[in-house]
């Protein structure tokens, strides 16, 4: 009975990733991985599963965070379009992702108001 249940936990945990990942939403992304790394006391190999939630989740992270950024750039609002670019640089940075290009476009946006 409690192996039952802590195998639902690590997939509603699993589950909860993808959905967060799917959505851009690193941060509870991370916060269900992390979950289910600690309900996973079988130790059950699911890296695999892991990594390839991680790289939706940050990839959808970086073009959310980018267009937040974006937006804010659009609105002269230079902190939040800061705040947005750190996040997103953050995020590429663990896909090995270079986005200085796309970060110094939004920044051109700003300068031109």
């Amino acid at each position: 009975m409690i192996n039952k249940i802590i195998l639902d936990k690590v997939q509603e945990e699993l589950d909860s990733a993808k959905r967060y990942a799917e959505k851009g939403n690193a941060m509870l992304m991370e916060n269900s991985l992390t979950c289910l790394q600690e309900y996973n006391t079988n130790g059950a190999d699911l890296s695999s599963q892991i990594e390839e939630i991680e790289c939706l989740g940050y990839r959808n992270a970086v073009s959310s965070q980018i267009k937040k950024a974006r937006n804010f750039s659009e609105e002269g609002n230079s902190w939040f379009m800061e705040f947005h670019l750190k996040y997103a640089i953050e995020y590429a940075q663990k896909l090995d992702a270079d986005i200085e290009d796309e970060c110094n476009h939004v920044r051109s946006t700003l300068l031109k108001k």
